[in-house]
């Protein structure tokens, strides 16, 4: 096999649920240089969203392909879907 073949990124899938006052969009996706984790796609967005602050991303509810993750060591695969939840406080 020819490492020429193999493929160097990956593409992500990102929704953004309730989150209005941080970006412009409800869904985009990012291409992450392989291996990639969660860690690299919060990166990704903090420099793609200047609004959005490692600190918050890091508080949101986190889903892949729909599955809730701790930690942001989590592999992502290309094909992955990942959610970004904000966690509300409610009264």
């Amino acid at each position: 096999m020819n490492f020429l073949e193999q493929p160097q990124f990956i593409t992500v899938k990102v929704n953004y649920f309730q989150m209005p006052q941080f970006v412009d969009v409800t869904e985009e996706e990012f291409e992450l240089p392989i291996p990639a984790s969660l860690s690299n796609l919060l990166n990704a967005i903090v420099q793609r969203h200047s609004s959005l602050l490692p600190q918050m991303m890091a508080t949101m509810l986190i889903l892949v392909n729909e599955t809730p993750v701790s930690g942001l060591d989590v592999a992502l695969n290309n094909g992955d879907i990942v959610d970004f939840v904000p966690l509300v406080a409610g009264g």
